[in-house]
């Protein structure tokens, strides 16, 4: 491991970049019920790098058995100063306003990378489900025991899951349709054969633990089958995307 740091460090300075090694750390991603063996110290140019259980990368924290409890947290707080915005301005403030200020202070967070970390335990993500209902609770003046779902449709909001569903379904989109020169799709496959192109034409990843089952392919594939023919047969995306969304309201 230290020769392999060691060369990333060489290839840093041959392409002229700067490495912050204050800033190094690492993390190992295990299951809770694994015991890990704590490693050896890591250097990098002589300089020991840093083992946490968190880390935060384009702006997602990761934690070290990716239950994604930190990230949530986040979110709940951002959620909640946006939501103290809602509650002084909605008095002044018509209900389209409150619309675009939701989705300006707690969509655009509460969506952020959600395909990567939305798929974790429905525990952790209950609090946000909870920070959602309240925000439109907020903007419609309805009392704590309101009913939502008739809520989010006067708003035009979705709730969390199909939230989680649309933007799983558009990265869906564009795997199948355009799959990158990777090993992200290598176990899927799309057939034309009759048995397969009748469940959606995918092959479903195989998930043998609760981690496998959360992943991007292996959900998605999921959300893929369920999908009316028509709408998997779809071949533009901002078609897709709407006719989705429609399905979805």
């Amino acid at each position: 491991m230290d020769n392999n740091l060691a060369l990333l460090c060489k290839w840093c300075e041959s392409n002229k970049l700067r490495t912050i090694l204050i800033k190094a750390s690492y993390i190992l991603f295990h299951s809770p019920q694994k015991h890990v063996l704590v490693p050896p110290t890591l250097y990098l140019n002589n300089h020991p790098v840093v083992r946490r259980d968190c880390v935060t990368f384009l702006g997602v924290i990761l934690d070290k058995h990716l239950k994604f409890s930190a990230h949530i947290n986040k979110v709940l707080r951002k959620t909640a100063s946006a939501r103290s915005v809602l509650v002084k301005s909605r008095f002044s403030l018509p209900l389209n306003v409150l619309v675009q200020i939701y989705y300006a202070f707690i969509h655009s967070h509460l969506t952020y990378c959600l395909e990567v970390w939305g798929t974790t335990y429905q525990t952790y993500l209950l609090p946000l489900v909870r920070a959602q209902k309240r925000a439109v609770r907020i903007m419609t003046f309805s009392p704590s025991q309101t009913l939502s779902n008739p809520l989010f449709n006067q708003c035009g909001v979705m709730n969390f899951q199909p939230i989680l569903r649309y933007k799983m379904l558009l990265n869906m989109f564009r795997i199948v349709h355009n799959p990158p020169r990777d090993d992200y799709t290598v176990h899927l496959c799309t057939h034309s054969s009759s048995r397969l192109h009748s469940s959606g034409g995918l092959i479903l990843p195989m998930a043998r633990t609760n981690h496998g089952q959360q992943t991007l392919l292996f959900r998605g594939s999921v959300y893929w089958k369920e999908l009316p023919s028509e709408l998997r047969n779809c071949t533009s995306f901002s078609s897709f995307r709407r006719q989705l969304r429609d399905l979805l309201s």
